[in-house]
Parts: C-alpha cells; sequence; structure tokens
C-alpha cells in the first residue's frame, strides 16, 4: 500500500510547477547591448567537486558585437 502512495505522490509532484531561482548574471541576462563595432567576448567553464570525483563541463564561449546602433549580434557556445 506504501509504494502506491510513494508513486502517486511522485507523480502529482511531477504537474506541479516550482519557479527556478538564480541571481545575477542570470536574473537579468546582459540589459545594455554591445556598443557599435565593439566585442564582448567571454570564456567560462564550471566544476564540481563530490565525494566520488569531480565533474566539470567542457569551455562555455558567449561572443557579443555590435553590429548596428540599434541592436547587436549574440552567439553562445560550448558543449556541456
Amino acid at each position: 500500500m506504501r509504494s502506491v502512495v510513494d508513486i502517486t505522490v511522485f507523480i502529482a509532484l511531477l504537474f506541479v510547477a516550482f519557479p527556478a531561482l538564480a541571481g545575477p548574471p542570470f536574473l537579468t541576462d546582459d540589459p545594455e547591448p554591445v556598443e557599435y563595432k565593439h566585442w564582448e567576448i567571454y570564456l567560462a567553464s564550471m566544476s564540481e567537486e563530490q565525494h566520488g570525483g569531480v565533474s566539470m563541463t567542457a569551455p562555455h564561449v558567449d561572443v557579443n558585437y555590435g553590429c548596428s546602433c540599434l541592436s547587436g549580434f549574440r552567439k553562445v557556445g560550448g558543449h556541456g
């Protein structure tokens, strides 16, 4: 009987939405566009050490170029 209750609660929790909370820079992403004919290039990687070992991601590249006075071009790449 307990396993039926556990499965029912698990399935019910799958349909409940929880908000994802994140702090800067994820809260606003990039609020200001890149200046005209200027570049922004960011290189990042993440790692996490736990009891059983280390988990790492490949480098992430974020490239922004101000291609006009009204907007910009943004390319984000990486493999994680």
